[in-house]
């Protein structure tokens, strides 16, 4: 097996190879460990050249400084005032709710409720069952 010289890897690397040969590249390197570990070696020393210059990088953070503390006060204050909204509706409903006497007459019905003596689940169940088994220890004494 022929291994790729370094100078093709270098192409390969800058996209300088037609797709024929990036094709058979590929291959190669899938198929032979010493021409990865080449590749990988050149990927590290690989320097990609600085496509703007030093200082775009501050002009965008102040660009974006100078326009985003804006919205972001905006939609903290927009936020604020409604929570402020929901809470002030909500004290109101309340108040409202208290003045018509409904939280007393809630009060009221469970009260009633729990006043009236009704007979538990359990203890008709109960009932049922020894009324079965009395039938049934009448119908041997027979």
């Amino acid at each position: 097996m022929e291994h790729i010289d370094r100078h093709q890897l270098k192409a390969y690397i800058d996209n300088e190879l037609d797709i024929d040969k990036v094709e058979q590249a590929e291959n190669h390197m899938y198929a032979c460990e010493a021409c990865m570990r080449t590749y990988i070696s050149l990927l590290d020393q690989y320097h990609v050249q600085d496509s703007v210059s030093e200082g775009f990088t501050d002009k965008v953070i102040d660009k974006v400084d100078k326009q985003i503390p804006v919205q972001k006060y905006n939609l903290q204050q927009k936020r604020s005032s409604k929570t402020m909204s929901h809470y002030l509706l909500a004290a109101g409903l309340t108040i409202l709710i208290m003045l018509t006497g409904a939280f007393q007459e809630i009060i009221t019905m469970t009260h009633d409720q729990a006043a009236m003596e009704r007979t538990s689940l359990t203890e008709q169940l109960m009932h049922k069952t020894n009324h079965l088994l009395d039938k049934i220890k009448g119908g041997q004494d027979e």
